[in-house]
């Protein structure tokens, strides 16, 4: 909200047939285009994908000026 200027938030926990587990966060905030290093400026990008790393998951960011954010964790059992 501090970033992206969003008034709505969608926070979805939704199993898949594989036994994945998808967790995913969007807003319709201002968003951002990804990879212009035009976002915030900070590290919370990249820190959260060094956090998703961490924990086997896949950490996917989807994002387009005007048209908001999200962010999304794909975590596969071993």
């Amino acid at each position: 909200m501090r970033h992206g200027q969003a008034t709505r938030i969608w926070v979805t926990l939704q199993p898949a047939a594989d036994r994945s587990v998808l967790f995913a966060i969007s807003d319709d905030g201002c968003g951002f285009q990804p990879g212009s290093g035009h976002h915030d400026g900070g590290r919370g990008l990249d820190n959260l994908a060094q956090r998703a790393r961490e924990l086997g998951a896949v950490f996917t960011t989807e994002s387009e000026p005007s048209h908001g954010t999200r962010l999304q964790f794909t975590f596969t059992p071993p």
